[in-house]
């Protein structure tokens, strides 16, 4: 199990540092990608009980994730202005963590009334699929696609849009 740990691991921090490149493309669509493959990874775990597949489909769980993490940080670039880019990543990270302790907690629960780890799985894949269908619905790119000012960024580091002669003290 150790083993399998920390694969998944490494696979998260190979992905942060290979797939998270991606999210410049369609930050919206990653978040999607890594929400669809932890359900499809999840329920594989679920229809297998062979360590070599459970560990395959652990390493791709966590891939996608960090794939799913990427976007997300983009997107929340586009919602929010530049100026609450801290507080939002911190209440982004410490959902995660809070996700993870109510996870835990329904799934002992379900434990308690008697389901099987394989119930727990289709359990959890069930919740990555309703958060998939939920963000596939209602996240958008960005707040413009709403009709909303676009969220402004920090003019001193606006690199891609400075013109030749241009001081970084500058605006874009």
């Amino acid at each position: 199990m150790g083993t399998i740990a920390s694969l998944g691991t490494l696979g998260y921090a190979v992905g942060k540092l290979f797939l998270g490149a991606w999210a410049i493309s369609g930050c919206r669509i990653n978040f999607l990608i890594g929400l669809a493959g932890a359900t499809v990874f999840t329920l594989l775990f679920a229809v297998t009980g062979l360590i070599p597949v459970f560990t395959l489909a652990w390493l791709g769980n966590r891939l996608t994730q960090s794939l799913s993490w990427a976007g997300l940080i983009k997107v929340s670039s586009k919602w929010f202005n530049f100026s609450s880019y801290g507080t939002v990543i911190g209440i982004l990270s410490v959902s995660f963590l809070v996700g993870d302790a109510v996870a835990r907690q329904l799934m002992g629960m379900l434990i308690h009334h008697g389901f099987g780890w394989r119930a727990l799985f289709y359990f959890a894949a069930g919740v990555a699929a309703a958060c998939m269908l939920l963000n596939f619905l209602f996240l958008r790119e960005s707040r413009a696609e709403l009709g909303f000012e676009e969220a402004r960024t920090n003019p001193s580091i606006c690199f891609r849009s400075r013109k030749p002669g241009r001081r970084a003290s500058q605006p874009c």
